[in-house]
């Protein structure tokens, strides 16, 4: 009987000491590393997915389906009355259908440029260094064979 109580007392202070180390902070030279990487005051946030009708010829030869993180400056954030995921939904269609990708080898498409191209195009139609950087979540081509099946 007194093993069951003192492994049940041990349990209690093993939990009562993790979770104060958890909530204390006993290691603030990582709030410094944090701060400094220049990522203050950026949230971020997940679009919807949405799909992008590829059309070759005036037949829809498939869809791109594409979710996208961004990361936005949340004090300009609340200047602003466009929610940014609207202008970076458009933008992302503008950039699909104006480029030609090989959809069967999507490895080959520069990802990194087309986010580049998206922050400049968000900022430039904002006006305002809004939009810190944009990432790709998914990006997957669908073929029309695919859907109908």
């Amino acid at each position: 009987m007194s093993r069951v109580i003192v492994s049940c007392v041990w349990i209690g202070l093993a939990t009562a000491i993790s979770i104060y180390v958890g909530e204390t902070d006993l290691f603030p030279q990582k709030k410094n590393i944090a701060s400094n990487n220049g990522f203050d005051g950026v949230e971020r946030h997940r679009s919807a997915p949405f799909n992008v009708p590829i059309i070759v010829n005036g037949v829809v030869e498939g869809y791109v389906v594409v979710q996208l993180a961004y990361l936005i400056d949340g004090k300009r954030a609340k200047s602003i009355s466009i929610p940014p995921e609207a202008l970076i939904a458009d933008a992302t269609f503008r950039v699909l259908y104006s480029e030609q990708m090989d959809f069967d080898h999507l490895e080959k498409y520069d990802i990194g440029a087309m986010t580049r191209q998206l922050v400049r195009e968000v900022n430039g139609r904002l006006g305002v260094d809004l939009v810190k950087d944009i990432l790709v979540e998914e990006l997957n081509y669908v073929s029309k064979r695919e859907v109908s099946k």
